[in-house]
Formats: structure tokens, C-alpha cells, sequence
């Protein structure tokens, strides 16, 4: 999924250019995902970010992990709280990514 790739390493790049610190890491091989399932994926993780971007300390750490295998997506996020949140990043919209194989 060089799609989810060029996503992580953009929006890492945007990050610390706002002075986060931090990195995604991407374990396993996706395999057998649809092009919908690609659009869902890809969309949940710059929603991610944003909220990274939104209610994280810009001058603190993030991480986010993706771990793909066995027919499934864990995706884990962390980051360090900013004190006042900075409500001039629009909201998003939120996703359900549920699939059914």
C-alpha cells in the first residue's frame, strides 16, 4: 500500500514542520484490499493526523502505529495533550470503518 505510505510520510512531514516530534511506523503487507477500503483507510489516518494537529502539543510527541496482518488493520495513535486546544482546525467528520469479509 504505497498509498498509505506517501499519506504517513506527508502528513509526518506536516507535523514537524509544526514542531511535533514524533513518527508513524508500518508493520505487515496489505493484501486484498479494495479500492473503498483503501479510500475509508486512507481517509480515517489524515483524520488522525488532524486530530494530532488539533488537540496535540505542538511542541510535544506523537506516535502512530499500523499494524497489518492476519486480515486485519490495528491502528494505534498517541500524543502528547496541548493545554488549550486550537479550535481554528475545522472538526472532522469522524468514520466508521467497519468491513465485513
Amino acid at each position: 500500500m504505497e498509498h498509505l505510505e506517501d499519506v504517513t510520510d506527508t502528513e509526518d512531514a506536516l507535523l514537524q514542520n509544526l514542531g511535533f516530534r514524533g513518527k508513524t511506523e508500518i508493520s505487515g503487507v496489505a493484501e486484498g484490499i479494495s479500492v473503498q477500503q483503501e479510500d475509508v483507510l486512507l481517509s480515517l489516518m489524515r483524520e488522525i493526523y488532524r486530530n494530532i494537529q488539533r488537540h496535540g502539543n505542538p511542541n510535544g510527541t506523537y506516535k502512530v502505529v499500523i499494524t497489518i496482518g492476519n486480515g486485519r488493520l490495528l491502528i494505534a495513535q498517541s500524543n502528547e495533550i496541548h493545554p488549550v486546544n486550537d479550535w481554528h482546525i475545522p472538526h472532522g467528520r469522524g468514520s466508521d470503518c467497519t468491513t465485513n469479509k
